[in-house]
């Protein structure tokens, strides 16, 4: 029994360790929340047993709880980027005559296009711009992408085809320029960031 209370201690720990690791991950991450691992202890009792003398049966992870609080605010060279300063959320939704609404408190912002070509059909392009940023060895800089999207109502609207497309020039790419002591460094990062969607999707 000693070494299952032991193991759920290790268990806690290991939680604690994931929690923190990803925080630490996502330091960059616009708008990100940390998280805190919180436990309790385990603890059993029956009507054959002396409360008394009874010990803990060991730690569980009660809750991944995120926390609120107010973050760094970062001065970027993007007009469209924004920042709360106390409580409150950012409301956002994919159309202007959508009710499906989502919160968040991440405020890089972008423009985007949306043309009717044809009836029924649509054309949305979107322009994403991410600003230099400093890092301790140097910097990065600046990059951008085009994203374009195609969609047809079919099925008096209850039915839609679409295709979209990101990064469709392959431009997000990131460059740092890295000073050393007794080196210099540029280098081209390129992600998988092209991706190429078609599909049909059905609302019942």
């Amino acid at each position: 029994m000693s070494f299952n209370i032991a193991l759920s201690g290790l268990a806690a720990s290991q939680k604690d360790l994931d929690v923190t690791a990803n925080n630490i991950a996502n330091v960059k991450t616009i708008g990100f929340k940390q998280s805190r691992a919180e436990f309790a202890d385990v603890y059993a009792s029956s009507i054959f047993s002396n409360n008394r003398t009874k010990t803990g049966d060991g730690a569980l992870t009660s809750m991944v709880a995120q926390q609120f609080s107010q973050g760094t605010l970062d001065f970027t060279e993007n007009s469209l980027d924004m920042a709360i300063k106390g409580n409150g959320f950012f409301t956002t939704a994919p159309s202007k005559s959508s009710q499906d609404l989502s919160y968040t408190r991440a405020g890089n912002f972008k423009l985007n296009l949306i043309a009717e070509i044809l009836k029924e059909t649509e054309l949305q392009i979107t322009g994403t711009y991410l600003a230099r940023d400093i890092i301790p060895q140097g910097k990065v800089l600046a990059r951008y992408s085009i994203d374009a999207g195609l969609t047809r109502k079919i099925q008096k609207g209850k039915g839609e085809l679409f295709l979209n497309a990101s990064d469709i020039f392959n431009t997000l790419v990131m460059r740092r320029e890295i000073e050393g002591t007794t080196f210099s460094l540029i280098s081209d990062d390129y992600y998988e960031t092209q991706v190429a969607r078609i599909g049909y999707l059905y609302r019942f």
